[in-house]
């Protein structure tokens, strides 16, 4: 499981060669992740013109999460973030033009944990 691709398109494209320049080295999902969370926070304390939590934390699940690595995500009411996931398979080294883009994946689909409110989150995977 892949919860991002480098080389989605052009924007993640950009946003992963800036970022190369800059530390010379790809970023982990870890960062990709808080780059992603922190970005949707800001759009959420502009758009709720106020850093009260309650209020911004309402904004955050109004909003759609749209990044260079999220599209088309959403935050869900108990706060877990609903986006694109892609099943990995490494590459050979012949295949991989790129030492960054390492795995090639199938079309995205949709995951998440079921929320802690479903009657049957006690259910174990």
């Amino acid at each position: 499981m892949d919860p991002f691709r480098l080389d989605l398109d052009a924007k993640s494209k950009d946003f992963v060669e800036r970022y190369y320049k800059r530390h010379k080295a790809y970023p982990t999902h870890g960062q990709i992740g808080v780059y992603s969370g922190v970005l949707h926070y800001l759009k959420a304390v502009e758009a709720a013109k106020t850093v009260d939590g309650p209020a911004v934390a309402d904004k955050m699940r109004a909003l759609p999460v749209n990044d260079a690595f999220v599209h088309k995500g959403t935050v869900r009411a108990d706060g877990r973030m609903v986006h694109d996931m892609y099943l990995a398979q490494a590459k050979t080294p012949a295949e991989s033009k790129d030492r960054g883009i390492w795995s090639s994946t199938s079309p995205r689909f949709r995951a998440t944990r079921r929320s802690a409110r479903c009657p049957r989150a006690n259910v174990r995977w």
